[in-house]
């Protein structure tokens, strides 16, 4: 993710959160019951875009970045009540997985 989409996705995120909860853990039964997957699902399919020939079974690699990256937002989101530390926690751990999958991209 770049800097500006993290920021914008952050923005949207600290102004919704309940919502974001709502939608990403207790969407089941609803029209939106399928949209974590569909978010993961967009996400692995721009990474494995993304990624070097080197890496031998893009799409596990790029689910599971994108699966843990989504996990790690709703868990600092249920867990951090402070908008200040959960704002500060949010691009660390976006910073997380930037530094750490660019070893794979091209």
């Amino acid at each position: 993710l770049n800097q500006k989409m993290s920021l914008a996705i952050g923005n949207m995120i600290l102004s919704n959160k309940e919502r974001f909860l709502l939608l990403f853990e207790k969407s089941k039964g609803t029209r939106y019951e399928c949209f974590r997957d569909e978010i993961i699902t967009k996400m692995q399919l721009h990474i494995v875009k993304q990624m070097s020939e080197k890496v031998l079974d893009k799409e596990l690699l790029a689910k599971l970045f994108a699966q843990n990256l989504i996990d790690g937002i709703v868990y600092i989101i249920k867990v951090q009540k402070d908008n200040d530390k959960l704002e500060q926690d949010l691009q660390d751990l976006t910073d997380f997985y930037t530094k750490g999958i660019i070893q794979f991209l091209k």
